[in-house]
């Protein structure tokens, strides 16, 4: 899959919430990657952001430097939204939204550290990260009953795939410092 997007097309400053809004809407197809980051015990990155009242993966649409590719758009994106380096990368699937034209490229990678928050550059705002186990993210999204359960196996994919053990029950935690595993 190759996009790329107009050296216009990026904001020079923030874009409100409207304008984000609108862009979306008049997208013939907003194509993107979200990448569903694991650490060593499970648990998976979730952001707050504050122009939606639920919560999101990382993730978002291709620059030009990201050279067409799907992976380094992700790596790009975590870095930028959840100051998130990440390690082994895999391929997860496709997602389609029913409600518009809007698909995103889903990868699983495991969590190698996390930066001091940051603004995000596309968007000007600092994001909330949270730490949840895989059950405790589905009450974060609005993806609905039947979806939940495929979002629930995405992530038990995404552990099996990085070798990363089942979360045991533990609280949700905000990450607002910096830290590695």
């Amino acid at each position: 899959m190759t996009t790329t997007s107009a050296p216009d097309e990026r904001p020079a400053v923030a874009m409100s919430d409207e304008a984000y809004g609108a862009l979306r809407t008049s997208a013939a197809l907003w194509a993107g990657t979200s990448v569903l980051i694991t650490n060593r015990r499970g648990q998976v990155v979730v952001q707050r952001v504050s122009y939606r009242p639920t919560r999101l993966l990382p993730g978002g649409t291709p620059e030009p430097e990201d050279g067409g590719d799907p992976v380094a758009t992700a790596v790009r994106e975590a870095r930028e939204e959840a100051a998130a380096e990440l390690a082994g990368t895999r391929y997860l699937g496709y997602l389609s939204d029913p409600d518009g034209p809007c698909a995103r490229v889903r990868y699983a990678a495991s969590l190698k550290s996390l930066a001091a928050a940051r603004a995000d550059p596309a968007t000007g705002r600092t994001y909330v990260r949270i730490l949840a186990t895989p059950e405790q993210a589905l009450e974060f999204f609005d993806w609905g009953p039947s979806a939940a359960e495929e979002q629930v196996a995405a992530a038990h994919q995404a552990r099996v795939l990085l070798g990363i053990p089942k979360a045991s029950h533990q609280p949700v935690t905000e990450l607002p410092n910096p830290t590695s595993w």
